[in-house]
């Protein structure tokens, strides 16, 4: 060295990227790096397999002191950037695989099991209720609360998953899930004041009508946000109350415990919904994209129809006449029970298809 000092041992090398490549201390001007450009290739061995451009060499040379002084007086090139272009050709192309991305779809095979429970245990609260409901236009009162009920759910559950699958940020889906339920509440509401009006419906069918559409709301943003165990608590006072007071044989003195247990499941589930739905980090994303609005009109549709097959019972009666009929409406469980096993089929087949997208593969066999 020009100084006379003689220059010190290499220190270790680490093959883990640029930044734990053998460490070159830098005396006076001059780096002590090997001797040769095969022996730099060799420790910088990562950072060449899997450069895309001879740049990100260059720059990782200059993070170790090997600067343009150095790629001229040690190695013989003009500068440390025509240094790391020949390193570049010098060391085959083997990049590192990224990182598979998450897969929105992929969740616990219980869930769709655990939402056809959740699907199907409120339908115990249907036959308890028609001793408590007397009056003109119940049975008018219940379909369109079954129909509201399910359509603004299947709407608020399409955004949730859409929004979530989109940007993987809770953040943002709980804020269009929030507005969601308020719209939706906002639905609910309308339609039994509509109805009320129209057909003259007591007031308990009507608490009961609204109460199944708050619960299938909240129940819908709690769902997506992966809260179902809480909503089998929301369901537990309305449900064991139903069915104790079917089983007691509809003792007139339980009918004010059971409609204080009927009304506590929506309330308790709203706020689980409330919960569960505020966001605490930063504002980010549109609230309100027309593509994923409009897009949920085909789960609104859905969401009528299964509503249809379920008011069957109440719009046939016992004799094809109107009326309600208690059998049909317990029978009407096991359509209930089987969304659990549509959805299971749906996550799977979405997941099978977004599978090949992320890996970056579509040949046959590809799952």
């Amino acid at each position: 060295m020009s100084n006379g000092q003689t220059p010190g041992p290499l220190p270790p090398a680490y093959p883990d990227g640029p930044g734990e490549v053998a460490r070159i201390a830098v005396a006076n001007g001059h780096a002590r790096a090997p001797r040769t450009v095969a022996a730099l290739c060799e420790q910088f061995a990562p950072v060449c397999a899997s450069a895309v451009d001879p740049l990100e060499i260059a720059s990782a040379l200059e993070l170790e002191g090997l600067g343009d002084q150095a790629a001229k007086q040690r190695y013989g090139f003009r500068d440390v950037f025509a240094l790391a272009q020949d390193m570049y050709f010098r060391v085959p192309r083997e990049p590192a695989e990224p990182a598979e991305p998450p897969d929105p779809w992929d969740g616990s095979p219980w869930r769709p099991a655990l939402h056809s429970l959740l699907y199907a245990l409120p339908g115990i609260c249907f036959p308890a209720a028609v001793g408590l409901l007397i009056g003109p236009g119940v049975e008018v009162a219940l379909i369109v609360a079954l129909i509201v009920a399910w359509s603004m759910g299947q709407g608020l559950a399409y955004l949730g998953y859409t929004r979530l699958g989109r940007t993987m940020d809770t953040g943002q889906t709980r804020r269009v899930l929030r507005l969601g339920l308020a719209a939706g509440l906002a639905v609910v509401a309308l339609a039994m004041v509509v109805t009320g009006r129209v057909v003259h419906t007591p007031t308990p069918a009507l608490a009961f009508g609204a109460g199944e559409g708050v619960y299938m709301l909240g129940a819908g943003a709690a769902m997506v946000l992966g809260a179902e165990v809480w909503l089998l608590l929301a369901l537990a006072p309305g449900v064991l109350a139903s069915a104790a007071f079917l089983v007691l044989g509809r003792p007139p003195h339980l009918q004010h415990l059971t409609w204080w247990a009927l009304a506590a499941t929506p309330v308790v589930a709203l706020v689980i919904a409330v919960v569960c739905t505020r966001s605490t980090g930063r504002r980010e994303g549109e609230l309100f994209q027309a593509d994923e609005w409009l897009g949920a009109l085909p789960a609104v549709g859905f969401g009528v129809v299964a509503a249809g097959l379920l008011i069957f019972p109440v719009a046939a009666g016992p004799d094809g006449h109107g009326g309600i009929n208690v059998g049909a409406l317990l029978a009407a469980l096991p359509l209930s029970l089987s969304m659990g096993a549509a959805e299971a089929t749906l996550l799977w087949y979405r997941g099978c298809c977004a599978r090949p997208t992320r890996s970056g593969h579509s040949g046959p066999g590809r799952g």
